[in-house]
């Protein structure tokens, strides 16, 4: 019977090799940083798709805003608008509105935004 060395180490699998502490350790570093970077990428394709970052730019001048197209004039009903666009606009710029009866944010649902 042989007695095994303190040198000397057990035999793997034909194939495998026997990875030291710090190469496992800087493996899972890569993998952490690997991971952070796909998250950023994706929380940074997230933002990109929102539009909050036009909002942030307009804000700051680099983007100017948009002509309005509508002015508030007094009317308050659906029934006082001649498009979707017009209701979306009157809903968010003018005061004491009435064409979201349910809250969603969505006016005029049954005349003009269907």
């Amino acid at each position: 019977m042989r007695v095994r060395r303190s040198n000397e180490h057990a035999r793997l699998p034909q194939g495998r090799k026997r990875t030291s502490p710090s190469r496992r350790a800087n493996r899972s570093w890569r993998a952490a940083l690997f991971a952070l970077l796909g998250l950023g990428a994706l929380g940074w394709y997230a933002s990109e798709r929102s539009g909050d970052h036009l909002v942030a730019k307009q804000a700051a001048g680099a983007i100017p805003p948009a002509p309005a197209l509508y002015q508030c004039d007094g009317r308050t009903h659906c029934s006082q608008m001649t498009s979707c666009a017009e209701a979306h606009y009157f809903l968010a710029h003018c005061p004491n509105v009435n064409m979201d009866g349910n809250g969603d944010g969505e006016p005029c649902e049954q005349q003009w935004c269907k």
